[in-house]
């Protein structure tokens, strides 16, 4: 930190101060990766690319989850924070004392919420200067299995992105009370994003599955020796973080959910009905899971109360007043349908969206891609699924559990009838036993 310098303030073009940082003994800002081996995995993106709606300029948020990063940070902050006292003056236009300098910081790293990770944003540059503009690299598996780093595109960082950048310590910039520190990418390597996990499964499965050949022009299948994924029974409701509500086309508010794990599995649940489409928009697409197991029940009860509590405390934000809890209980539409009678399943519904991959055991224990069209009644499903949001119509609200992952281990029926059950007697006799036509009957 000590190696960090300030360069006396200029003005930008819109006429605001600025003040360039450079390397002791260097003529530009540091220029650090922000990740080891020693820190465990890359750091996530959970947004993607933002951009910003006056000026279309871009930037990237990662999670900072490793505590030698958080406590760089902090040591960079406090540099800043010890010049710009030093220098208030020439940086603020006046002297002012420590504690109000502290105030109008703006630390690198955005406050923790919930539990969930800090954000460091970073700034991406496409000033159409190849030399300085924002290097991105993609990393990829070649045919042979050997890892590759091949040339990407700003596009390729897509949310939920594991990423590797190299930033530099670029500027301090200085907004009416405000003031912070500018870091700019200068690579940004793109270890795993959602788009190039298709072929990668990574499920808790009861038997031992063997990747089937991929059909010409298909990459293979890689089922992963290790499965990541939460199960439902470890997932940590308590986690659960609600970002601000914003609108959707249709007028009314979204509330995105973030959570550490991101996924959860669930047990093997039955498909009663099959897929559901909507008639008023055929890409709306879902299907219910029957659920019997009392953990599971008990899990959505939690992620309810969770959703329930966090309404009360945002209640002034989602509805425009506060709204006790009375009356968002009554707002709030349960995860799990409970049927009227006590012989129907409990079901929850889960969202299918264009990401949601499908799979199917074959003959052998072989695992084999499949479609939202063998999702048929009666189906017998795994599936992965991920608190996605809170919607809002009128006066009532509820989560979406959207699929990721789906593994169908049984085969439906297209007609919708059920298996065929106990109830019939079968016989070993050469012809069995005839049934009187009933009237009508041929």
């Amino acid at each position: 930190h000590s190696d960090i310098m300030f360069k006396p303030p200029t003005q930008n073009s819109h006429g605001s101060p600025m003040v360039y940082i450079q390397q002791n003994g260097q003529w530009a800002g540091p220029r650090l990766q922000l990740f080891d081996q020693e820190d465990g995995q890359p750091p996530i993106t959970p947004f993607g690319i933002n951009i910003n709606e006056q000026n279309g300029g871009k930037s990237v948020s990662i999670n900072v989850r490793s505590p030698r990063l958080r406590a760089f940070l902090e040591g960079v902050d406090n540099r800043v924070l010890e010049e710009a006292v030093k220098k208030s003056s020439a940086w603020l236009g006046k002297d002012y004392d420590r504690d109000t300098i502290s105030m109008f910081q703006r630390k690198l790293m955005s406050p923790a919420k919930d539990g969930y990770d800090p954000l460091l944003r970073i700034k991406i540059v496409e000033w159409g200067n190849e030399r300085k503009d924002t290097k991105v690299w993609k990393q990829r598996k070649t045919a042979d299995g050997q890892t590759e780093v091949v040339r990407g595109v700003v596009d390729d960082i897509k949310p939920q992105s594991a990423i590797i950048p190299i930033v530099m310590l670029n500027n301090l910039w200085f907004i009416q009370n405000s003031f912070g520190m500018s870091l700019h990418a200068t690579d940004i390597l793109v270890v795993s994003s959602p788009d190039s996990e298709d072929n990668a499964f990574n499920m808790h499965v009861p038997v031992p599955l063997t990747a089937a050949p991929p059909a010409e022009g298909e990459e293979p299948i890689e089922i992963m020796a290790a499965p990541t994924v939460t199960m439902y029974n470890e997932f940590d409701v308590g986690a659960l973080a609600y970002q601000p509500p914003t609108k959707n086309p249709h007028g009314s508010i979204t509330v995105w959910l973030n959570h550490p794990d991101r996924k959860m599995q669930l047990p093997p649940s039955e498909v009663p009905f099959g897929l559901n489409i909507s008639e008023d928009d055929p890409s709306r697409k879902s299907f219910s899971i029957s659920v019997t197991q009392d953990d599971v029940k008990a899990m959505c009860a939690a992620v309810d109360k969770k959703n329930i509590d966090s309404a009360v405390e945002n209640s002034a934000a989602w509805w425009g007043k506060a709204v006790p809890h009375a009356t968002v209980e009554a707002f709030y539409r349960p995860s799990i349908a409970v049927p009227a009678k006590e012989s129907h399943a409990w079901l929850l519904r889960l969202k299918v969206s264009p990401k949601t991959r499908f799979w199917k055991v074959g003959p052998g224990s072989t695992l084999l891609r499949a479609a939202v069209e063998d999702i048929q009644p009666h189906c017998v499903v795994i599936p992965v699924v991920e608190t996605s949001c809170l919607w809002f119509v009128q006066n009532s609200f509820g989560i979406t559990f959207r699929a990721v992952d789906v593994l169908i281990t049984t085969e439906g029926s297209a007609d919708g009838m059920a298996p065929p059950s106990g109830d019939f007697i079968m016989t070993d006799a050469a012809d069995p036993p005839a049934i009187p036509p009933s009237e009508g009957d041929a």
